[in-house]
C-alpha cells in the first residue's frame, strides 16, 4: 500500500505494477486487487500489469495480453481471451478446457464451421475468421463448464448442435462446482464442471452436449 501511494504521489501518467501481489496471502491479494482497480479507475490511470495470475489478470485488467517467449500472442479483453482463445496456448494459459480435432467439411458464413469429428459432425464458431481448405485438420476448444450432462435416454431434439456420448469415471466435489471425468468412445477424457448435486453414476453413459458460439476453432 505504501509503494502504491509513492508511486501514485508524483501524479504519474502511467503506472507500472510488476507483480506487485505476488507475496500476500490469498485473501488479501483478492481485497487488493479490488482496490488496485479502483483506485487507477478513481484516477483516470493508464496502468501496465505484469502477473502469472490469469485470475488477478481478469479482476484487474480491461484489456489484456498474453506473451509466449517475449511476444504477444493474443491480446483483448477478458471476456474474449476466456471464451475466444486464437490457440491452444492462450486457451491452457487462460484456464481448463477441453481439445477435439477433427477435418473442416463445410463453411457456414463467415463465423461458423461445420468439423467432422470422431463423436459425429458439429458446428463451430470460427470467430477469428480463419480461413481453411476442404479436408484441413483443425483443434477446437470449449471450456468445462459449458458442457452440459444429460440422461442418454433424454430427448435430443434440442438447441445443441453438438453432441456425444461419454461414461462417467470420476466426480471431485469443489464445494461451489462439480468436476465430472468423462471417458469418450475413443477412450479420450474430458473434464466438465458443473452442478456438484447432480443425480449420476459411476461407469453410467451420459449425453454430453455444448452451443455451437460455444465451440471455437483455433488457428495452430
Amino acid at each position: 500500500r505504501i509503494a502504491l501511494a509513492r508511486s501514485l504521489a508524483v501524479n504519474p501518467e502511467v503506472l507500472l505494477l510488476d507483480e506487485p501481489l505476488s507475496n500476500l496471502d490469498a485473501k488479501l491479494r483478492e481485497s487488493m486487487r479490488n482496490e488496485i482497480r479502483k483506485i487507477i479507475k478513481d484516477n483516470d490511470l493508464t496502468a501496465i500489469y505484469v502477473t502469472h495470475d490469469r485470475n488477478e489478470a481478469m479482476a484487474i485488467a480491461d484489456r489484456i495480453a498474453i506473451m509466449r517467449d517475449g511476444e504477444i500472442v493474443q491480446i483483448g479483453t477478458p471476456f474474449e481471451l476466456y471464451d475466444y482463445p486464437n490457440s491452444k496456448f492462450s486457451a491452457e494459459f487462460m484456464g481448463e478446457t477441453n481439445f477435439f480435432e477433427g477435418k473442416f467439411i463445410e463453411k457456414l458464413g463467415d463465423n461458423y464451421l461445420k468439423i467432422a469429428t470422431q463423436y459425429g459432425e458439429w458446428i463451430c464458431n470460427n470467430y477469428y475468421q480463419y480461413d481453411y481448405n476442404l479436408g484441413d485438420n483443425v483443434i477446437l476448444t470449449t471450456r468445462m463448464e459449458n458442457i452440459k450432462i444429460s440422461p442418454i435416454t433424454d430427448d435430443l431434439n434440442d438447441d445443441f448442435n453438438n453432441k456425444f456420448v461419454g461414461k462417467l469415471l470420476d466426480f471431485c466435489f469443489m464445494g461451489d462446482r462439480g468436476e465430472y471425468i468423462f471417458e469418450l468412445s475413443d477412450g479420450k477424457n474430458i473434464r466438465v464442471s458443473s452442478s456438484p448435486f447432480m443425480n449420476v453414476v459411476k461407469n453410467e453413459q451420459y449425453t454430453l452436449k455444448f452451443a455451437t458460439e460455444k465451440a471455437v476453432v483455433l488457428k495452430e
